[in-house]
């Protein structure tokens, strides 16, 4: 049996215990909160073989049992609301291990979308479209052109292009 050397500082290990308990106590209360898995999804018959992906996948990217586990309830959590056609199945899978991800690991650990997708034989083709113009990119690119320098001339035109060229 081994023994503990008890000569040491009780008020630290007391301290780190009380961590402890207070982050259970924390956990227990968000966990009342979560809603409920109903499991009445459509494609419940898929289930045991999407965990399985999911478990594969985060095993060949090393991701922790804690980002697997957080993986599969938001895979739980989106079927259950929502009626996937199966070949999207695993794309739902690739999207909770990335959510689960960030929330889970360290910024290095986050696999990118493309390592994500190899394990799904690359078959989603993703296209992003994230530039949504707002004003402020227009007048990013606009106002340097605007703004008029009186020390060379009194009056000075700027002609801005068509927005078709």
């Amino acid at each position: 049996v081994p023994k503990c050397d008890h000569s040491g500082d009780d008020s630290k290990e007391s301290l780190h215990v009380s961590q402890e308990v207070g982050i259970v106590e924390y956990l227990k209360s968000r966990e009342l909160h979560l809603p409920t898995i109903k499991q009445w999804s459509p494609q419940l018959s898929h289930r045991k073989d999407l965990v399985e992906f999911i478990i594969s996948a985060t095993n060949k990217l090393d991701l922790s049992s804690s980002c697997l586990h957080l993986a599969v309830m938001l895979l739980d959590f989106f079927m259950d609301e929502h009626d996937i056609e199966v070949p999207k199945l695993r794309l739902i899978c690739l999207v909770s291990i990335l959510i689960a991800s960030k929330i889970e690991e360290t910024e290095s650990k986050v696999p990118r979308f493309i390592q994500l997708n190899s394990l799904a034989d690359n078959q989603y083709k993703i296209q992003w479209q994230v530039v949504l113009p707002t004003a402020h990119h227009f007048m990013d690119t606009w106002l340097p052109h605007a703004m008029l320098s009186y020390s060379c001339c009194e009056s000075r035109t700027v002609s801005l292009p068509k927005p078709d060229e």
